[in-house]
Parts: C-alpha cells; sequence; structure tokens
C-alpha cells in the first residue's frame, strides 16, 4: 500500500536543494520574449523527461500484465519501469510492485498502480472497519518506517489522521480511504487518497497523490478515471474460482499495509508487524508508507504551472 508510502504510499516528496548563488548587483528583468524562451524550454525538458520515460497520452495503459486503464485526455500515462523511475526521482523507494502511474498535465494530481500478489482477498470483514483502531496501528508504526527513511536520506513522516475513513463499495469490491500527514522540513499537509482494487489473484492499490486544500475538488476526476481501470479476462474479482490462492487477511490488513508488507519499500525487515486484536480476530498489520510532493517536484524542476493545486 503505499499510503506511495507509502503506505505502502509511505512515500514521501524529496525536497530539491536550489543551489547557492553569491549575490551582486541584480539581474535585469527578463523581457516577454525570454519569459517564453524559458517556458518553452522548460516545457521541453518535461516532454523530453516523460518520453524518456515511456509516457503516453492516449490510448490503453498497460499496468503490469493483469491490468490496463483507458488514459483520459490531458493525463500522461507511465509503464512500470518508467513509473520506478519517476518515484526514484521524487525521492521515492519503490520495490518493483509499482506497475503504473498517471498524471494530470496541467494540476499535477497523479495515481500511482501497484499490484500486490496476496491471492484472493475476502470481504467478510466489510462491517468491521474500526477507523480510530486502524489509525492506531498505522501511527505506531512511525517509528520504525521513519528510523529507515533515516537511513535512506529521507524525511520522515508523520501521520495526521483520515482525511476519509475507510470504506467498502460491495458492488465495484474496492476499498477506500484518504489519510492527510505532513512531512519533516515541508510546510502544510498532504494527502494520499487510497483504493484497493480488488481481484481474483490479488490488490492493485491505486493512490492519489494531491494537495489536501484540493482533494474535494479533483476526487470526481480521479473516481472518473478509475471507471477507465479494469482487470484482464480472467483475473477479476468475480471470477474467482474453488482452489484459488487466498490472502491470509481481509479488508482490515489492507488498510494497515496487510501482505503488502509496505515496510519492505523502505528496506525494514526489523517490526514487521502490528498485531490489533477486534472481535477476537487478530490482523497482522505491515508498516504503510506514503507517496507525495510530486507538484512540488515539478515545481522546482520545471517550474509551477499557474493551475497547478501546489500553487496555493
Amino acid at each position: 500500500m503505499k499510503t506511495y508510502l507509502p503506505a505502502f504510499l509511505l512515500a514521501l516528496g524529496l525536497t530539491a536543494a536550489a543551489p547557492l548563488v553569491t549575490a551582486q548587483t541584480p539581474a535585469p528583468a527578463p523581457t516577454p520574449s525570454q519569459g517564453a524562451s524559458d517556458g518553452d524550454s522548460k516545457k521541453n525538458a518535461e516532454a523530453a523527461l516523460f518520453k524518456k520515460l515511456g509516457g503516453i497520452t492516449e490510448g490503453v495503459g498497460k499496468i503490469g500484465y493483469r491490468a490496463e486503464i483507458d488514459i483520459p485526455e490531458g493525463f500522461t500515462f507511465f509503464p512500470a519501469k518508467g513509473t520506478q523511475e519517476m518515484l526514484k526521482l521524487w525521492g521515492n523507494l519503490p520495490d518493483g510492485t509499482e506497475d503504473g502511474l498517471l498524471i494530470h498535465n496541467e494540476t499535477g494530481w497523479s495515481v500511482v498502480f501497484e499490484f500486490e500478489n496476496t491471492g484472493y482477498v475476502k470481504d467478510d470483514d466489510k462491517n468491521e472497519l474500526d477507523g480510530d483502531a486502524l489509525l492506531k496501528v498505522i501511527k505506531d508504526s512511525e517509528p520504525d518506517s521513519n528510523e529507515a527513511r533515516k537511513k535512506a536520506g529521507l524525511p520522515a513522516y508523520h501521520t495526521v489522521g483520515f482525511a476519509m475513513p475507510p470504506k467498502y463499495n460491495e458492488s465495484t469490491n474496492n476499498l477506500e480511504w484518504a489519510l492527510r500527514f505532513t512531512t519533516e522540513g515541508e510546510s502544510g499537509e498532504f494527502v494520499n487518497y487510497h483504493t484497493k482494487l480488488l481481484g481474483r489473484k490479488g490488490v492493485m492499490t491505486a493512490t492519489l497523490l494531491v494537495d489536501p486544500e484540493q482533494m474535494e475538488a479533483v476526487l470526481p476526476g480521479y473516481q472518473k478515471t478509475l471507471t477507465g481501470y479494469r482487470f484482464v479476462k480472467g483475473d477479476t474479482y468475480a471470477e474467482y474460482r474453488q482452489g484459488d490462492k487466498l490472502a491470509t487477511y481481509g479488508l482490515t490488513g489492507l488498510v494497515v499495509g496487510g501482505g503488502a508488507l509496505a515496510a519492505s519499500k523502505l528496506g525494514l525487515f526489523g517490526k514487521l508487524f502490528a498485531v490489533l486484536a477486534k472481535g477476537g480476530k487478530a490482523v497482522f498489520a505491515g508498516i504503510a508508507v506514503l507517496v507525495a510532493g510530486i507538484g512540488k517536484f515539478f515545481g522546482k524542476i520545471f517550474g509551477r504551472r499557474d493551475q497547478s493545486p501546489f500553487n496555493q
């Protein structure tokens, strides 16, 4: 999960250090033609990077070999390799499960897709999603997770709470929730909105990376984008057959990390599990990791777009 990490998505944005320049006489203000030239250069640099990482802007995006998504107008899709390279640029530690990335070309909000080969996850505990208990498990995982991030030279994160508590849609077999968190060295809060798309052989996690103040406005577009997502034939949740591999946990385990073992994205193999006792059931919780700062990354490397939610 990442709640791109981070949880798994607890991955956090990397602040790019600006070069130090000795102050002398003020530079003359750029002329309109110079400003336009700079803007073109930034767009060209961005286009070159996207092309290098396999970005495409139309057709169908292949999310690994188990799923695909229709690429909406105004988005760029990256396949697995390009996704993982982009995440590295954003200061994350990808582990190879990241199979796809969608970036809104104008506003910068993005969606990361990653598949967890967990087996079929039963939804028997759909009425037992205790937000308060789950939040405690997630927060309790932070010390170990942040220690691993420190060793990797990445900033610590701190979970604030749920922007939206976990909820399950029986008709689509999607589990959704949103976490608010802060990152040391960055002002304000970030939000990772997670959608677990249940399939026959595992779970695809779609993590929305967005500025907290923009989540409400972006959410309809995000959910519309997911209507173009589908597992390939033979891998849908409805195609489960007796004898298929079963996951060792249910929906609750997915929220706190479950078999995803999110901590492994940070190289953490120590205290991997916490046990949450609820209703006589033991739920194994992996460490969650959040990913954020996408808009900030492009703002610092290519310059911020006027319409970017990260300019607020």
